[in-house]
């Protein structure tokens, strides 16, 4: 009997939901659920079994309504199975159900979703679809999200995830969220929304420059895309004209990844490293210039140095990646090849700094400075530049350690 009234009350309190999502998003949400990649009349979603009577974006296509999977919010699939690592398969979240690509995918005509090196990088795609990017080497672990962003690990919980969430919602709103790939130069399109303001649209707002790379100033520079067009739609070289299109990533990143929440990595097997973005040198923290030598590559310039702020995205990717840390496959117009285990970091270095050799010649110079011994760096003496024998770049060059003594991350 408390089985059946359980029940009944889900499919009730699911009904309640549906009816939320129509009004409430209407005349609350600054984009509406027809403005939304998910809503959309044109290309919504559209589940296989159901093309007709339910137009694309309908709800239905969604949620069931009268019975579902049994947490609450009467979807066709469960919102999270809970699993701890990847494989990730389609029955591991809702979202897999249709952001799978054409193999089991219930979304009728099955879409591409490729990484943001390929999106806004112009790099050639290691995935073609979300699920996908998340069972690459190196990902965003969806359980670890999932405990966090609801309370149930580290030191932060946000009010708009209850204990059924699911870990996609962190950065995204499904109601609300747009479809930034189709216009990859138009922010107002964004799919993202901050875990601390999860009914509001991130990077939409053209004339808040709070929510755009442009709220750094000159700072920002937008690294190359093509030639010497810039990202994040690669058609034009403008620092201004091209900062402007870009969300503050940072502001998203820095609502879970800061100086003072702990956050749990399974992969890891221990907390993730906190940092203070606006220390960091690559962040707001002062960067400073090696005598008079070059040391930096366009579209950055050695006279500016002390003076940029890069988004995250610069970097990393935000679901996964087949480099270690999700840095992305192509940075700066540059190809970036680190599998995870990867320590020595010139790789990824050398899309914005001058070739090993001559990065370890400053190294050299701050060894004579700072009394460093050649073996802080290398595994012996010998003075040579094999990568072979150096030691590991990250013990001393990580988010953190700028507010060390290795100003560098």
């Amino acid at each position: 009997m408390l089985s059946t009234l359980r029940t009944l009350l889900n499919k009730f309190m699911g009904l309640i939901f549906l009816f939320s999502l129509v009004f409430y998003s209407q005349s609350v949400f600054a984009n509406t659920y027809t403005d939304s990649a998910h809503g959309s009349s044109s290309y919504g979603v559209e589940r296989t079994a159901w093309t007709a009577p339910y137009v694309p974006g309908n709800c239905a296509h969604c949620h069931e309504q009268h019975t579902a999977e049994a947490d609450g919010h009467l979807l066709i699939a469960n919102s999270f199975s809970d699993v701890l690592t990847q494989p990730y398969v389609t029955s591991t979240t809702a979202c897999f159900a249709c952001h799978a690509g054409i193999t089991g995918s219930l979304q009728n005509n099955p879409f591409n979703n490729y990484d943001y090196s390929a999106t806004f990088g112009g790099a050639s795609a290691t995935t073609s679809n979300i699920m996908a990017a998340f069972n690459q080497p190196s990902y965003h672990n969806l359980n670890d999200v999932k405990r966090y962003i609801t309370g149930y690990s580290g030191t932060k919980s946000f009010s708009n995830f209850p204990a059924e969430t699911n870990p996609c919602s962190g950065c995204h709103n499904v109601h609300i969220a747009r479809a930034n790939k189709r216009y990859p130069g138009h922010p107002t399109f964004t799919a993202i929304s901050r875990p601390s303001d999860h009914e509001n649209l991130w990077g939409d707002e053209e004339d808040n420059t709070s929510e755009l790379m442009t709220s750094y100033g000159s700072a920002y520079q937008p690294p190359i895309r093509s030639g010497s067009n810039l990202e994040p739609d690669g058609v034009s070289s403008s620092r201004v004209i091209q900062a402007a299109k870009t969300p503050n990533y940072n502001a998203l990143c820095i609502d879970c990844h800061n100086s003072t929440n702990i956050i749990y990595s399974t992969t890891l097997g221990r907390n993730l490293l906190t940092f203070n973005w606006s220390l960091e040198v690559h962040g707001q923290g002062e960067a400073h210039d090696w005598y008079a030598e070059q040391e930096i590559l366009p579209p950055y310039s050695d006279s500016n140095l002390g003076n940029y702020v890069l988004s995250c995205m610069d970097c990393h990717e935000p679901h996964g990646s087949p480099n270690t840390l999700l840095i992305r496959s192509r940075v700066n117009g540059s190809t970036v090849v680190m599998p995870p285990g990867s320590s020595y970091w010139n790789e990824l270095c050398k899309s914005c700094h001058l070739a090993a050799s001559e990065l370890q010649n400053f190294h050299h110079k701050t060894r004579l400075e700072a009394d460093y011994s050649c073996t802080d760096c290398h595994y012996s003496d010998k003075p040579n530049a094999d990568p072979v024998s150096l030691k590991p770049c990250y013990p001393c060059h990580h988010h953190g350690s700028s507010t060390g003594g290795f100003k560098t991350f």
